[in-house]
């Protein structure tokens, strides 16, 4: 008998080779370039007949998305940060949930390349009392929300200025207001917002206005990844993950353990 293809899913636009490294192994689709991205409700209707469902940072999922997908195997995020996946609900269905992870970071220098750059290790306490500009560049956990919030800023510099370029809520909006409020930073810039971070409970709806009228302030859209050479590398590693997954494999980067995951029938038993 013959078995057609797992269908595929991407919610945005990837490069060319990307959807010919797809077309090896699955029934893809994709949106067009000019599309960009898939709207939400236009990935709920088609994510309900897929195999597998490459997502990016616009998509949220939680368990009423999920619980319309029988056919789920796994999600692939092109991205470090899940914080909008539900990472339990997908194992308690047994999908998998993957991410990439290292398309946009560097690893700790060895020692005798920090020497020669005459650059050293420190806490994040230490770098706050000598830096004159503090880069959050991190995914939200549970360890990492609120990491810069009063007690950090407190002992940051007189003039200091704060970026976040991770999560909104690695950062403490309202401390932040306040210590520009008072005049002890120097300023502060964004392209994220807690009032993305739909899965935590509370989250605000909204950027402080405090925030939005203070003349110090800079926001943007998230657009740090935004380099064409890491998006390809970024959706050929979250391609890759689909791939291990629908031929019966453990997925690299899985960030869950599914409850009883079920291979794609089309995997030789």
């Amino acid at each position: 008998m013959t078995v057609s293809k797992p269908r595929v899913v991407v919610t945005h636009w990837v490069h060319p080779e990307v959807a010919e490294y797809l077309a090896e192994f699955s029934d893809a689709l994709i949106p067009s370039r000019d599309e960009g991205v898939f709207p939400p409700g236009r990935v709920a209707d088609l994510a309900a007949g897929a195999d597998a469902l490459i997502a990016c940072m616009a998509d949220r999922l939680d368990d009423e998305f999920l619980a319309r997908c029988p056919r789920l195997r796994v999600v692939s995020a092109t991205l470090k940060g899940y914080d909008n996946f539900d990472a339990g609900a997908c194992a308690r269905r047994g999908i998998w949930l993957t991410v990439v992870p290292d398309t946009n970071d560097e690893r700790r220098l060895d020692a005798r390349t920090e020497e020669r750059l005459s650059v050293c290790w420190q806490s994040l306490e230490q770098l706050a009392e000598v830096s004159d500009v503090l880069i959050a560049a991190l995914p939200l956990t549970s360890r990492t929300r609120h990491l810069i919030g009063s007690n950090l800023i407190r002992r940051s510099r007189p003039g200091a200025f704060v970026v976040n370029v991770g999560r909104g809520s690695v950062v403490d909006e309202d401390a932040i207001a306040d210590a520009l409020d008072c005049g002890h930073l120097g300023g502060y810039a964004a392209d994220v917002f807690a009032m993305e971070d739909w899965m935590l409970p509370g989250h605000p709806p909204a950027i402080p206005h405090r925030l939005l009228s203070h003349p110090r302030t800079l926001f943007t859209p998230h657009l740090g990844s935004a380099v064409d050479d890491v998006r390809r590398l970024m959706s050929l590693e979250a391609a890759r993950q689909v791939r291990q997954v629908l031929d019966g494999s453990r997925p690299d980067h899985a960030v869950n353990a599914p409850e009883h995951p079920e291979p794609w029938p089309g995997v030789p038993g």
